[in-house]
């Protein structure tokens, strides 16, 4: 039975097993609190570590063919780590892969009892630790100074973005005040017509990736390598771009410059192009309401301020029911997946909305949102 049947034919429990099963055919880091505690997860130290963790498991799982069934027995037996070795054996030396190996030589992650740090420290420990190794990259009037004392605003919001790109790691969209890096940045515009979550995170993936070869070369791929204990052989570092030429061109909305500059102007369709180009208060809302797709929290427009104008604009009020949110959540997310996001942005100010939407959707929209977009389209006409 595939694992993707299981979820849905309700002919047994589910199991951490199968959760982390489907996360490995999906490529996808594990999320949920218990199958991160269960198969070790939170014991490694680094999201590096987790990675590594993370492809032993697809090689069981993809590779060996082994199923969810077998793995979950294993772990309830407390024989994780002998069978991951035992299946593992069958495979001849060279062809075992660089992630066995790892594990053989950090047995103790997958050891019952044992206690270790987690990864998942809080978000200002952590911020912390990247900020302060970012800081060797500050210079001249900057050079020892601390987050804080960083001037003007801009030159701080860039710092901490450097930082995180340093780390190869991406904003999340849900961070907003007082940096509001996932949207500054640009993220929203990358996401296309998958609004799925996996989707969303593939897409974020790639723009994060082409920061932090702008800005480190292949630094986190040389940690990657040293942290699985072999060498790197790589490509060597291109020119990269110092922080007082990045933050310098974010202030002056130029960022599209450095990007061709150092060679990376290929990764940067025109959406991307004109929204960092753009002064903030001039950007379409249609990259808010992206933003608030892939926050994927209906509410979130109660706490997140910066989501209201936009929410506004397209009909979704603070003062509608969890339902009617719903609704309209859902149908934002399907037509974005099958429209240009600034045909979409055009149509809600036309008030031709449910023209657009009837277009590409037909039947797929409901009666409930037919009501609702007559209404928006006609307070859009009539200048409301």
């Amino acid at each position: 039975m595939g694992i993707h049947h299981i979820f849905y034919c309700n002919a047994r429990p589910l199991t951490t097993a199968d959760y982390l099963c489907r996360n490995c055919l999906s490529d996808e880091m594990p999320e949920d609190p218990d199958v991160l505690e269960d198969f070790g997860f939170n014991r490694c130290k680094t999201r590096d570590e987790q990675s590594h963790l993370l492809g032993v498991y697809i090689g069981l799982f993809v590779y060996r063919d082994i199923s969810s069934e077998t793995v979950d027995a294993w772990r309830k037996g407390g024989a994780l780590m002998s069978q991951i070795t035992e299946e593992y054996n069958k495979i001849p030396e060279v062809s075992r892969g660089k992630y066995f190996p790892w594990l053989l030589r950090n047995a103790h992650i997958l050891s019952p009892g044992k206690t270790v740090n987690p990864v998942q420290a809080p978000p200002e420990i952590d911020l912390e630790r990247i900020l302060g190794q970012a800081a060797s990259y500050l210079g001249g009037e900057d050079s020892g100074k601390t987050l804080e004392q960083l001037e003007p605003f801009d030159k701080k919001r860039c710092f901490v973005f450097f930082a995180l790109a340093l780390e190869n790691a991406n904003p999340s969209p849900f961070e907003h005040a007082p940096f509001d890096l996932w949207y500054q940045f640009g993220f929203a515009t990358c996401v296309s017509r998958d609004t799925t979550h996996q989707g969303i995170r593939h897409a974020e993936g790639g723009l994060g990736g082409s920061y932090a070869t702008l800005l480190s070369g292949h630094k986190h791929r040389r940690a990657y390598c040293k942290s699985l204990g072999i060498p790197y052989d790589g490509p060597p570092d291109p020119p990269i771009c110092p922080f007082d030429e990045f933050w310098t061109a974010y202030s002056s909305l130029s960022l599209p410059s450095v990007f061709d500059k150092y060679g990376y102007g290929h990764v940067m369709d025109q959406n991307l192009r004109d929204f960092l180009s753009c002064k903030p208060e001039k950007r379409p809302h249609v990259w808010r309401l992206l933003h608030y797709i892939a926050i994927g929290e209906v509410n979130a427009i109660d706490s997140i301020p910066e989501l209201k104008d936009a929410a506004k604009f397209y009909g979704i009020s603070s003062l509608a029911d969890t339902g009617e949110r719903i609704a309209l959540y859902e149908f934002y997310r399907q037509l974005l997946g099958v429209v240009d996001p600034l045909s979409l942005d055009e149509a809600c100010a036309q008030g031709t909305l449910l023209k657009l939407a009837l277009q590409h959707l037909k039947t797929d929209v409901g009666a409930r949102i037919k009501s609702l977009l007559v209404k928006l389209d006609l307070s859009k006409r009539r200048g409301g």
